[in-house]
Parts: C-alpha cells; sequence; structure tokens
C-alpha cells in the first residue's frame, strides 16, 4: 500500500491492482462488516516526514471513497509538521513524539470519525492522531490499520 501509486519498470501503471484490493478490503471487510453509517469522516495518520499536505497512499483511497460516497474526506485533517524517524530506524516510539510533531488541520469539533493507518507496530502513532482528534473536539474516534507487524 505504501508503493501506490508509484510506479516501476515491472508495473508501468505503478500498484493500482493491489490498492484496489486494499481499497475493496476497507470498504467490503470493514466499512460495511460494522455497519459504521454514523462515522462518516475518513481520516489517516500522516506519514513520518513533515508536509504542508497529506498524500500518503491512505490520504490517496479517503479521496477516492469520498468522491462517490456519504464519506467526507478528512484526508488532510492531521498534518505531520515535524519529521520523525522511520520505524524500521527506531527502537520503540512514544505516543509523545507523534503529539509533538503531527497538528490538526480541520474542524473535527462533533465528528464520528474512523482513522486509518496502514499499518501498526506499537500502535503509538494511532493512539496519538486518537487523542489528538478528540482534544480537538471529535465526539468518537474509531481506529482501523491494515496490518500489524509481530
Amino acid at each position: 500500500l505504501k508503493r501506490y501509486p508509484r510506479c516501476d519498470t515491472f508495473r508501468p501503471y505503478g500498484y493500482y491492482k493491489e490498492y484496489l484490493k486494499f481499497k475493496t478490503i476497507f470498504i467490503n471487510n470493514f466499512l460495511k462488516r460494522f455497519n459504521l453509517s454514523n462515522y462518516n469522516y475518513l481520516v489517516s495518520v500522516p506519514s513520518h516526514e513533515s508536509s504542508d499536505n497529506n498524500l500518503n497512499s491512505i490520504a490517496l483511497m479517503i479521496r477516492d471513497i469520498s468522491k462517490d460516497s456519504y464519506y467526507i474526506d478528512g484526508s488532510q485533517t492531521l498534518i505531520r509538521y515535524k519529521d520523525i524517524e522511520p520505524q524500521k530506524f527506531q527502537g520503540k516510539r512514544y505516543e509523545i513524539t507523534h503529539l509533538n510533531s503531527i497538528k490538526v488541520n480541520a474542524n473535527v469539533k462533533g465528528k464520528n470519525i474512523i482513522l486509518i493507518d496502514d499499518i501498526t507496530t506499537s500502535g503509538s502513532s494511532i493512539r496519538a492522531c486518537k487523542k489528538l482528534l478528540l482534544d480537538a473536539g471529535a465526539a468518537n474516534v474509531i481506529c482501523f490499520a491494515f496490518a500489524k507487524t509481530s
């Protein structure tokens, strides 16, 4: 999922088939299965690099899903304003690292949010993002990750 929409010489159209597979899993195995009709604001955990925009693959998926449904595109709601080391180069990562490098970039007061991450290791990033959203006034935040490392 991290590689979409990049392409290479072996896959000139990028990883679109893999992206569609993950999008289908999210829609069918999570959204429809758990009947989350009250949760319509989709937000992604930002990547470890700072940026004015959240352009990771989850943010792109949120934009895509929001175009054809009642889900609200919250892909730019959480923005990382300070770089942090990628998890693979660190030992344990603490929530405070994320709390001190991510900001809420939209009005989330009273919203029921689905917070999406591609992969979770310790859970510190998704917990920190959930805390930031709740502290900013979100009514509820439910979390989803495509995978968990061991």
